[in-house]
């Protein structure tokens, strides 16, 4: 079973504020971009698919902590893993490391809901539960660990 996912990048030119460091919203991004990269291969989960499906998925919550801010051209990765989930919702922790030593930038957990797109209320498909009892170590029907 699949526990922890890398996914690398640098930062680009343009991600850069006047301060001359990534901006904190840019993280974000970063961070959904490596979540969807866990879905789809770690997960076996395609968005898209799951939209032409009927479901889509929202950020229902976010904690995030910076420790380092990310300045141009310095490459990163993210680990990503699905800590737990319940009928509501799936608990992502991802930390984001510099390439060069290590140096832990930033730690996050997401909390992600899977919508009906119909009702527009959260729900647990099958289609969502099988890949997640298949493919990760996540704790089920618990809650988040804390970041603090």
């Amino acid at each position: 079973m699949t526990q922890l996912f890398k996914w690398h990048s640098q930062v680009r030119d343009y991600e850069v504020d006047m301060y001359g460091v990534v901006n904190h919203a840019i993280y974000i991004h970063y961070l959904e971009e490596a979540r969807n990269e866990y879905a789809r291969q770690c997960l076996k989960c395609d968005l898209q698919d799951f939209l032409k499906s009927g479901y889509s998925f929202a950020v229902a919550g976010l904690e995030i902590q910076y420790r380092r801010p990310l300045f141009p051209q310095d490459k990163f990765y993210i680990t990503s893993t699905l800590d737990s989930y319940d009928k509501r919702r799936q608990y992502y922790v991802q930390e984001m490391f510099l390439e060069a030593d290590d140096t832990l930038i930033s730690k996050a957990i997401i909390h992600i809901a899977c919508v009906d797109v119909k009702t527009g209320r959260a729900c647990f498909p099958e289609k969502l539960k099988q890949p997640i009892e298949e493919n990760s170590n996540a704790r089920k029907d618990s809650t988040p660990q804390k970041l603090l």
